[in-house]
């Protein structure tokens, strides 16, 4: 989870930057010769680093969301190969080789675009230099159109299709163990009922018996030293048998104390389950807010919607694209504070780091 939010942030600071190299002509900060220049900067930033790296964390967030999702439900459906390969050594390793294969996969679009510059001629000789990102070769070529598709495929749709069925799957085995805990309780408060009552009855017919057989002493004449044997061993057994289960009571807790406590640790698990479930439900709802309107923004897909040939459509599909990556930092942020409150391991790893930072601080003083 660590690293699932760390990829997060780290898409929304690197896309952060192409919202303020987009400043439109409306804002007097944006007219001044500062902005200007500091624009042109951003532009390169955007077009050299800024889509690269995007990819690479947004391939990285998603497919290690599908890992995470795999490993829990194999942690609860098999417990012991889940301490077999999913232990805290090989999930560093495993979150590690993911990062490693997401920027491999992804490592051609940083040769994707290129920036040209313009040069028009203005009013008493002067000469005003236009930035403007471009297509290169290479995303010219049929091969990023292939690459596209690949990537659409592999980073979008297959991930989708895996988080939808395995959280499905992992959301019907935890209410599956939550019923079968509840039944079980149930079966074992009946159980404890029933285990109570025989008891009791047993000392009291012991009782009984006893007392009868004291009351026909007298009248028995012929009564035989063998019976008058077995008659005192009969009554120091129930006397055993009444003392043992008085000492038993007194020193074994209660059945309702008992009984709450296995109440409370059920409703710990509902709740943690609850969670867990919100969470999963959620990662899958940004996704398709986030990641599918950004995967249809790019060229080649988008040529399929709105063709080339419609000059009417140019403005709304630069509005769509924009519109994307607004949705792709919303959710980016969105993340951040569903771990934050979902995320019990995530809050004090995070407090952790803010605690530290207080006492270096302090200490620096």
């Amino acid at each position: 989870m660590t690293a699932l939010s760390l990829t997060d942030t780290g898409i929304l600071l690197v896309h952060l930057p192409s919202g303020w190299a987009r400043c439109g002509t409306q804002l007097r900060i944006c007219q001044t010769e500062i902005y200007k220049q500091l624009r042109v900067i951003l532009l390169y930033y955007v077009t050299y680093i800024g889509f690269g790296l995007g990819n690479i964390l947004e391939a990285s967030s998603v497919w290690i969301t599908v890992l995470i999702s795999a490993e829990r439900y194999i942690i609860m459906k098999w417990p012991h190969l889940g301490k077999l390969y999913f232990a805290r050594y090989q999930g560093k390793w495993q979150v590690f080789i993911t990062v490693c294969i997401a920027v491999v996969f992804n490592f051609p679009l940083f040769f994707t675009l290129k920036i040209n510059t313009s040069v028009v001629q203005g009013p008493n000789n002067t000469k005003r230099h236009f930035h403007y990102s471009k297509l290169t070769w290479f995303g010219q070529s049929p091969y990023y159109h292939t690459f596209t598709w690949i990537r659409f495929i592999c980073v979008q749709c297959i991930p989708l299709i895996t988080l939808c069925i395995v959280n499905f799957m992992l959301l019907r085995l935890t209410w599956s163990s939550y019923h079968n805990q509840k039944a079980h309780q149930l079966s074992q408060q009946s159980y404890m009922k029933r285990s109570s009552l025989p008891m009791t009855s047993r000392i009291d017919e012991n009782n009984e018996t006893c007392c009868q057989s004291v009351s026909d002493i007298p009248y028995n004449l012929q009564i035989k030293p063998q019976a008058i044997s077995n008659f005192t061993t009969q009554v120091t057994i129930s006397k055993d048998i009444a003392d043992n289960t008085t000492i038993y009571r007194n020193n074994s807790p209660t059945p309702t104390k008992r009984i709450s406590l296995r109440n409370r640790r059920l409703e710990r698990s509902q709740q943690a389950n609850n969670k867990l479930s919100i969470l999963l439900m959620t990662v899958i709802f940004l996704f398709i807010i986030g990641q599918i309107p950004q995967a249809l923004a790019y060229v080649h897909i988008l040529e399929l919607i709105v063709p080339r040939s419609c000059i009417k459509c140019r403005p709304y599909s630069a509005l769509y694209k924009h519109f994307s990556q607004l949705l792709c930092l919303i959710t980016s942020t969105t993340n951040f504070f569903l771990y934050v409150g979902l995320n019990r391991n995530f809050r004090e790893c995070l407090t952790g780091l803010c605690h530290t930072r207080r006492k270096d601080k302090i200490f620096k003083r």
